[in-house]
């Protein structure tokens, strides 16, 4: 609820401002007219009937904690699913403001601040269960008028036992703050705070954030040493900050107080060795052993896939025209996952039996204020995803499904396989989990389609109550357009055109489902066009003119549709907008950082946040790019950067994660076609399909 000044909340706390907004709620500063003092009431919205129960969890879990460096909290309660958390206001300047204004600041000022910190972390560590802040960063460092540091903003703040994301639960990271496993590489926990308690020290004194640890696992930046900054800082400061910002958690000191001691102790240092180990960028690598595998692979007899085509429009568009064209053989290879493991995990195929048991899980989403915000802070809620009634289920999970965790948020993708009865490709949903111990496994694997003619690029309705997919339309129809109830159940030709019709995509409200005509051939160079129809069939019309334009994907909001437009011998990027009814082509001139841009293809928009994704094509290669941006309006991308998430030169079709912090995508690396999975990071990743045949084309389940 958007709370007014002057408005008394529970019958005790009357408002005076809103702080800040973030997340799913928002920050106000109040009076209690009881204790006659100031709070900070942190709100929070959560309709899932079990959030209430984990929220009272939660703040009671924060409620016991009781130290000098920590805010506490004086009161908690519900109304109307709206959660709510009370706070103190603590006044005073934050770190962040200050390092704005005055630059680097003293080296005993920060030391004293991070041995203050250092004990606030300890003591929240040493909890049971133990409690990771998960955000610190100045701006969420108060300085009060006595020189005392207080940690504020719990907002993303969780137990350690916690390996799954509860129904209030908040996965979050601010870039240059955040170690690397909490971008989804692996589990937080305390050393997570003492990375980012680290690069907070190496900001406040050098006026600089460290490298950022997602650029440092792609290999964009390196670690600058904090004495190459600053020469007066001595060494053991710096081998200290150097040793807690190493990308493995390993890597780090064993504790905090381990670190702080380091930085007290004039003695501590690091050999050459260990300097270069932690500075050098890691790269991906093979497993060192064989990948663990619960259930017994599939038989590897040779199984028939379409065969692809050699047409210059990216694989996944002859991948389909090949179902018409004709069937090729596809050779089983053995599968090489390379990964950035933090730490390494195994990968599990599950085939029933009783699952580990589930550490106890408590996640803390409160929050005591939010200040400004000197660098970009993104903040994911996850919702529980719904069960679906199967259809034919081949690989079951019992017990072992129950304990585990939904991954990317709904945790279930459509895709399209052969792995049925091998000669016909049918669409089939998988799930996607992480078991306790943080690996990520497949579930229940259910065929949804039967019927003859092979059938692809399956993609879930906004509301995931139906599925718009790519078949045979019969007759002179060439492929259509299908869609069917989440299910398999009620399948429907909404086309029935001559030519194929491909890419489908539907809009964010649903009402609409756009999609590649494929009209004709001009020699060797096929004729596409933009088209868009209402998912019961009616209101087709045709977007595109006068360019050959194809691969469409939207906005969350709507307001921007891009794709794919091809003109002087490239595949363009272009976009149009909702402010002429998407009528005119507009470019996205992205070619000053993305050099001559070459050939693109399977752009795909982000759920959440500023970013997409799209397939890059230099000559038979192919590798998957993500695009974060500032902001997107009529005149084109603000800020766009970009970062080649893939290496083998033979991956396609990249879709995300109802959480965005996921990627599925499908690669041709082991010999075969796989569906593989990854976070935005780029590592690991992971072949979640492990068949001998066909698996393509994901599609994730939206959350409602």
């Amino acid at each position: 609820m958007d709370l007014q000044p002057e408005t008394i909340l529970h019958e005790r706390y009357r408002v005076i401002e809103k702080l800040g907004q973030g997340g799913m709620g928002a920050v106000f500063l109040a009076w209690d007219q009881t204790l006659e003092m100031q709070v900070a009431i942190k709100s929070n919205f959560n309709p899932a009937p079990e959030s209430v129960d984990q929220f009272l969890k939660e703040a009671r879990l924060l409620a016991a904690l009781r130290h000098q460096n920590l805010p506490r909290v004086i009161d908690y309660f519900v109304i109307d699913n709206e959660q709510f958390l009370v706070m103190d206001y603590i006044p005073g300047e934050d770190l962040g403001k200050r390092l704005k204004a005055e630059g680097a600041q003293k080296l005993d000022d920060v030391l004293r601040w991070s041995a203050q910190l250092s004990s606030a972390l300890a003591y929240m560590h040493v909890q049971n269960p133990p409690v990771i802040h998960r955000d610190i960063k100045p701006a969420n460092i108060k300085l009060t008028p006595d020189g005392e540091v207080i940690l504020v903003d719990f907002g993303i703040a969780k137990a350690a036992a916690a390996q799954s994301q509860t129904a209030t639960g908040a996965a979050g990271y601010t870039p240059g703050y955040a170690p690397p496993e909490q971008y989804g590489q692996g589990h937080t926990g305390p050393y997570s705070d003492q990375f980012s308690l680290a690069a907070t020290v190496y900001a406040l004194l050098t006026q600089a954030k460290p490298a950022d640890s997602i650029a440092r696992v792609l290999g964009k930046e390196t670690l600058v040493p904090i004495r190459q900054m600053d020469p007066e800082i001595p060494q053991n400061i710096a081998d200290a900050i150097l040793k807690a910002l190493a990308l493995k958690p390993e890597d780090r000191f064993e504790s905090v107080t381990a670190f702080q001691n380091a930085l007290k102790d004039p003695n501590f240092s690091l050999l050459d060795a260990e300097r270069q180990q932690i500075s050098s960028v890691i790269a991906p690598t093979a497993v060192s052993e064989p990948t663990r595998v619960v259930s017994k692979p599939t038989d590897p007899t040779v199984m028939k896939g379409p065969e692809k085509s050699k047409q210059k429009k990216g694989k996944k568009i002859g991948w389909i025209i090949g179902i018409v064209g004709g069937l090729g053989v596809i050779c089983l290879a053995a599968a090489a996952l390379l990964l950035f493991v933090i730490p390494q995990s195994p990968i599990y195929l599950l085939d029933g039996g009783a699952a580990p048991t589930a550490t106890e899980t408590v996640q803390v989403a409160v929050s005591t204020e939010i200040m400004e915000a000197l660098e970009t802070e993104v903040v994911l809620a996850p919702t529980e995803a719904a069960t679906e009634e199967p259809t034919a289920t081949v690989t079951v999970t019992p017990t072992a499904t129950e304990a585990l965790e939904a991954v990317g948020g709904s945790g279930l993708i459509v895709f399209a396989s052969d792995r049925g009865e091998g000669d016909t490709i049918q669409i089939w949903t998988m799930e996607v989990l992480r078991n306790p111990e943080g690996d990520v496994v497949t579930g229940v694997l259910t065929q949804l389609t039967f019927d003859e003619g092979d059938k692809d690029q399956p993609v879930w309705s906004p509301d995931g109550t139906q599925i718009a997919y790519v078949a045979p339309g019969g007759l002179n129809y060439g492929l259509d357009i299908w869609v069917m109830d989440s299910d398999g159940s009620n399948p429907m030709n909404i086309t029935q055109h001559a030519g194929d019709e491909l890419d489908p995509v539907w809009l964010p409200d649903g009402s609409r489902i756009a999609f590649t005509h494929h009209l004709r051939d001009a020699g060797n160079t096929p004729i596409y066009a933009l088209t868009w129809i209402r998912p019961d069939g009616s209101g087709r019309e045709r977007l595109s003119t006068d360019f050959v334009e194809w691969d469409p994907t939207f906005t969350p909001d709507g307001r921007f549709m891009i794709y794919v437009i091809s003109a002087s011998s490239h595949d363009y990027l272009y976009f149009r907008s909702a402010v002429d009814d998407f009528d005119s082509p507009r470019g996205l001139d992205l070619r000053a950082l993305f050099g001559e841009f070459g050939e693109v293809s399977d752009p795909v928009w982000a759920p959440q946040g500023s970013q997409f994704a799209y397939v890059r094509h230099n000559g038979p290669n192919e590798v998957i790019v993500l695009v974060t941006y500032t902001q997107l309006e009529v005149n084109g991308l603000h800020q766009p950067k970009e970062y080649v998430l893939t290496d083998t030169n033979v991956d396609t079709d990249p879709v995300w994660s109802a959480d965005a912090h996921w990627l599925a995508f499908t690669s041709e690396r082991d010999g075969n076609l796989e569906i593989y999975l990854m976070p935005t990071t780029g590592r690991p990743q992971i072949n979640l399909s492990r068949s001998p045949g066909v698996d393509r084309s994901p599609d994730w389940l939206p959350l409602p």
